[in-house]
């Protein structure tokens, strides 16, 4: 198996070996899952995983030639608030193979202090949007309990 493997990397161009690469990965990955007594996908399902983590690859490769090249230039750095005001930066994570999203804020004030934090776990699987939606709402609420006036979000 390695032998093939290593001849079909060689001799294959880059969209190849990138797809054999991730279905190698999502048949190990559902391997795993039946080993650990997780529930094992079919194999249509595996299929359709393996092309989500290549593209996914793809995206990220297309991402990082164009910061290379200097067309992206987006460095985001902390700014403080002005006096008196208190920072609040929120994002979201996702799990998808779990159906998890994850939720989380932190405080500052405006000598770049840390104030307090918060971090939240969601049973479901949520889009982009509504993940970091979901944040700043728990964010707002966290400022309200606190009795917070002066924020940025």
């Amino acid at each position: 198996m390695a032998d093939l493997l290593f001849d079909i990397c060689s001799a294959e161009d880059h969209d190849v070996t990138g797809r054999v690469a991730a279905l190698t990965w999502s048949i190990w990955q559902n391997r795993n899952a039946v080993v650990w007594c997780n529930p094992q996908l079919t194999p249509i399902q595996v299929g359709y995983n393996a092309f989500r983590v290549w593209q996914s690859w793809v995206d990220a490769q297309q991402i990082r030639s164009r910061v290379q090249q200097g067309a992206v230039r987006n460095i985001m750095r902390w700014m403080q608030p002005q006096a008196g005001w208190i920072k609040c930066n929120v994002d979201a994570g996702f799990f998808e193979t779990r159906e998890i999203t994850t939720t989380a804020c932190c405080t500052r004030n405006n000598n770049g202090e840390f104030i307090c934090a918060q971090t939240q776990q969601h049973d479901t699987r949520l889009s982009t949007i509504e993940g970091e939606g979901m944040a700043l709402l728990e964010a707002i609420q966290l400022a309200i309990h606190k009795g917070w006036n002066c924020v940025v979000f």
